[in-house]
């Protein structure tokens, strides 16, 4: 199965929630999938330096909030970065 593109306005304007590492693609998309549901603005996820990294639109505590629920792990073990929009 391949899976989308990262949305390229997320791409271009999210800013980033989560840089993960051993998480499987087929997860992240359903989490990001999950978190742009609930919220109702676009969250996605693209590889940088072999790694996901995923991105909101929406509010970021909110949407880290709703990732780390939707992917189900412990508050610790994803890396948060707070960033500026690419």
């Amino acid at each position: 199965m391949s899976l989308p593109p990262c949305n390229s306005k997320v791409f271009k304007k999210g800013v980033c929630i989560a840089v993960l590492g051993d998480e499987s693609s087929k997860a992240v998309e359903r989490a990001c999938q999950d978190v742009t549901k609930a919220m109702g603005v676009p969250t996605d996820w693209h590889y940088a330096g072999g790694r996901p990294r995923v991105l909101t639109l929406g509010d970021p505590a909110e949407a880290e909030r709703l990732f780390r629920q939707a992917l189900n792990v412990p508050l610790d073990t994803l890396g948060v970065y707070d960033e500026e929009p690419v």
